[in-house]
């Protein structure tokens, strides 16, 4: 409740700045008396969906030899057919600004049409082997329709799934083919794949802002393209030998790349990157510092204190942040 915004309401509205319907539902939620759900139907939608996409695979897993091959296929062609004929009927007029739907629903319809779909695509290429070895290009076909998808109609949702479905195709090709000189099966070269594909989606976040297309699509794919540098640097600081020669590299490329990441967002205001960049940095410090370590307590008694003061850092942080108006 606002009593000082249900004050104003009725002012507003004998001035004509508000109009009579808006004023009333604005002084009903100003009075408390209306609120939103918004949030929870989004998270029941979200539900839904993965329950159904479960369901789906369930069924295909349990009922394959009854129903056979075709009869799964045109299923799914059907069942993705009809979540897009609704996209495409209720869908808003396109824009490169923001154009989402006033119905709940649509994005979360959407990404089931679009996940029954890439289903139908993987389900045909296990069955049916049309691609032979080069299976995993039909991760990069189904990236591609999800991203056209997104930008057709603004969502943010089945950008974030396209993004990820295109490092999947970026992880899945690099640990497969052997044929061409820059593809292994070393964990190397999969960090490599996922840092270059972590740098092609924050630089793409920075494009869309300069050219102010589908900008708001641009902390999607920042998020997600810092989680995968400094995922990928993580595994390389952690995984690799005991040689020194082996994982100090990757630790320090962490530690400098967090450090970049934490003042830039720091100076942007954006609490959700200082969080990664603060986690990273974190593990960066824990893994340079624990190497002379031998004695088991004093290791947990620098996690508990450095743990400890890492949260109360963070928290403060984001108190500040949420004072200036930007958190």
């Amino acid at each position: 409740m606002n009593p000082e915004v249900a004050e104003a309401i009725p002012t507003l509205v004998e001035r004509g700045v508000l109009r009579a319907e808006d004023g009333a539902v604005q002084l009903r939620v100003a009075r408390g008396e209306l609120l939103s759900v918004r949030g929870e139907l989004r998270a029941l939608w979200w539900l839904g969906v993965t329950l159904v996409m479960a369901g789906v695979g369930v069924l295909i897993a349990e009922k394959a030899q009854q129903l056979g091959p075709l009869v799964i296929t045109l299923g799914l062609t059907v069942a993705a057919a009809g979540c897009l004929a609704w996209v495409i009927h209720r869908g808003p007029p396109f824009s490169w600004g923001q154009g989402e739907s006033e119905a709940v629903a649509f994005d979360y319809v959407l990404l089931l049409g679009a996940s029954l779909l890439a289903s139908d695509l993987a389900y045909v290429e296990f069955r049916f082997k049309p691609l032979g070895v080069g299976w995993p290009w039909h991760l990069l076909v189904g990236s591609l329709v999800m991203a056209g998808l997104a930008v057709r109609y603004d969502s943010r949702l089945l950008f974030s799934l396209a993004l990820s479905t295109f490092a999947a195709w970026r992880g899945v090709t690099a640990s497969t083919f052997v044929s061409f000189a820059w593809f292994t099966t070393s964990a190397a070269t999969v960090r490599t794949n996922a840092i270059g594909c972590g740098v092609l989606f924050v630089g793409l976040g920075m494009l869309l802002q300069r050219v102010n297309r589908k900008a708001h699509f641009e902390p999607v794919a920042a998020h997600l393209g810092w989680s995968l540098v400094l995922g990928a640097m993580t595994q390389g600081a952690i995984a690799s030998s005991r040689s020194a020669a082996d994982w100090l590299p990757w630790s320090l490329a962490l530690l400098a790349t967090a450090a970049g990441l934490a003042a830039l967002a720091w100076r942007n205001r954006r609490f959700t990157l200082l969080l990664l960049a603060v986690l990273a940095l974190y593990v960066a410090i824990s893994r340079i510092v624990l190497v002379p370590v031998d004695d088991e307590k004093l290791a947990v008694a620098y996690f508990l204190v450095s743990g400890a003061l890492t949260v109360i850092a963070l928290l403060t942080a984001h108190r500040v942040l949420r004072r200036s108006g930007d958190a």
